[in-house]
């Protein structure tokens, strides 16, 4: 483990990466519609050519809950008391 710390830039990299993926938020989703027949998706990313975005961005997977509101994240979530 010492000849990490005698290769700073190594260290560096590495803590840069762990920096990164740990401040990394999820990907918004999008309704995207079709120009071909007008078929309604949600996705994060777009279906192809074809398609335009419709609404968005979206927190969920069935684009019903707006993007616009922050995130709740798992680590600071407040347990309910318990009756």
């Amino acid at each position: 483990m010492l000849w990490l710390f005698r290769h700073s830039r190594w260290t560096t990299g590495l803590l840069l990466i762990v920096s990164l993926s740990v401040a990394a938020a999820p990907a918004p989703f999008f309704k995207w519609r079709s120009k071909f027949n007008g078929q309604v998706v949600c996705q994060r990313t777009s279906p192809g050519d074809g398609w335009e975005r419709l609404a968005g961005p979206f927190r969920d997977i069935g684009c019903q809950q707006s993007g616009e509101k922050p995130l709740q994240r798992w680590d600071r979530v407040t347990a309910s008391p318990r009756s």
